[in-house]
């Protein structure tokens, strides 16, 4: 639903208070309010005017959709109702019924419409179908790039940048709204002010749950989509110091549908020096996860496989090898450079596991990490590690929210961000140049 924004001029904050709410309805927000100073052309004399900017929710939208699913529903019943056309039109034998012997000649037709008039009135509903969807796309885009009027030009950038890092509607929209209403002199801020209001109100709501130091967890599950990087992400959290890399770990594999990813795994596993088993079934890696824990492994981590979220028939698999040993982690990996509807199916698809973490890779290849935002929001779920590269076991990190919305805010940080494998967040010396101490902050 769109935004309506108006303007309303009156002599006292009363009026024009009565003028928004008379115009408007009680259920508008103030956006902005100016004092006016009017003066004549000899300087003599001064008007003084208060100018109310205020909004409300557009609802000439809704009418036009209704139309335009009207005019649908009478173009698809008049298609469900023309008969079945059953030739082309070519010559072909029929039988002929007086002689009982084949003929050749051309069938009749059965017509697709009734009639003329009908086909034309198809035709018309189906043009008007078109442009009425048109008129629907130029005006959301409208919306979307007039943004809000009056708009002062450092919350434009803002707004600009957000925009590039592919934050949407409706976060967007309500971001714009109730930063105007909770910085009622914007116009008079700080830069720092400013951005320091954003940094903290997107960051907040992208909150932070990795696992503990000092938590032991058994079982390790590490989930998700075809490609998104489960082995390699396993192998860097069973590796790295500051996760489970000072614990005693042992690694299994359930993903039997692909060799690589055994042979990938068995790698990591010889090199880092780790124990690693395969299982085929929910009995086998039973069996498995008995036999290391009584070896006094702290940590077992099970790489699974990579089968599409909209395989009816993978996930069933999955949970049966989930049930069987009940893990005390579920990791959810989802890539950075999926698009946001994209990963909010792949969560809800996911959902029948027990997840308790999730982990955005690959964010060293995206050009939109305002999704996260989105995802956050739609899905009440924080992040809690970060894949950077494909170096094992450095490119992994703790997510840093505050870090991500600064590269939000300035997509040229967030290149750098990118290029830097986000190492300069780290950076808190004396001999950090000023663009690093700047992202530190």
């Amino acid at each position: 639903m769109g935004m309506r924004i108006k303007k309303f001029v009156a002599s006292t904050i009363n009026e024009a208070m009565a003028m928004v709410r008379k115009e408007l309805g009680e259920d508008a927000v103030v956006l902005k309010t100016e004092k006016l100073e009017h003066k004549s052309h000899l300087g003599l004399r001064s008007k003084t005017e208060f100018e109310i900017t205020a909004a409300t929710h557009d609802n000439s939208l809704p009418p036009l959709i209704d139309r335009m699913t009207r005019n649908a529903q009478q173009v698809q019943e008049h298609i469900r109702n023309r008969p079945t056309l059953t030739a082309t039109g070519e010559p072909r034998l029929t039988l002929d019924p007086a002689k009982g012997k084949p003929s050749s000649g051309v069938a009749p037709l059965n017509q697709p419409y009734a009639s003329v008039a009908e086909h034309q009135t198809v035709r018309t509903l189906k043009a008007e179908l078109e442009s009425l969807k048109g008129t629907v796309r130029e005006l959301s885009d409208q919306l979307r790039a007039a943004r809000l009027p009056d708009v002062p030009p450092m919350l434009a950038e803002i707004i600009g940048a957000l925009d590039e890092s592919g934050l949407e509607d409706p976060e967007r929209t309500e971001l714009i709204i109730e930063c105007m209403r909770s910085n009622p002199h914007i116009d008079r801020m700080e830069r720092s002010e400013l951005m320091g209001w954003w940094i903290e109100k997107l960051a907040t709501a992208m909150p932070v749950t990795p696992v503990p130091q000092d938590q032991v967890g058994q079982v390790v599950f590490v989930i998700g989509p075809t490609g998104v990087g489960k082995t390699t992400t396993l192998a860097k959290l069973a590796t790295h110091h500051r996760f489970w890399g000072k614990r005693k770990v042992a690694l299994c594999s359930i993903d039997t549908y692909r060799v690589a990813a055994i042979e990938q795994l068995r790698v990591f596993a010889n090199i880092a020096n780790i124990p690693m088993t395969t299982a085929f079934t929910p009995e086998e890696l039973k069996q498995h996860v008995t036999r290391f824990i009584k070896q006094g492994f702290e940590a077992i981590f099970v790489d699974t496989p990579g089968r599409s979220p909209v395989d009816g028939s993978a996930l069933p698999d999955l949970v049966d090898f989930s049930n069987a040993v009940n893990p005390e982690e579920t990791m959810l990996l989802l890539s950075a450079s999926s698009g946001l509807s994209d990963l909010q199916e792949q969560f809800n698809r996911y959902r029948e596991l027990p997840v308790s973490r999730i982990i955005a890779t690959k964010i060293d290849e995206t050009s939109k990490p305002a999704r996260w935002y989105g995802f956050c929001r739609r899905t009440a779920r924080s992040i809690s590690y970060w894949t950077v590269g494909q170096n094992v076991p450095d490119d992994i990190m703790v997510a840093d929210p505050r870090l991500l919305v600064r590269g939000m805010l300035q997509p040229d940080l967030f290149s750098d961000l990118k290029a830097a494998r986000f190492r300069l967040h780290a950076v808190g010396d004396d001999n950090a140049n000023p663009r690093e101490r700047e992202t530190a902050r």
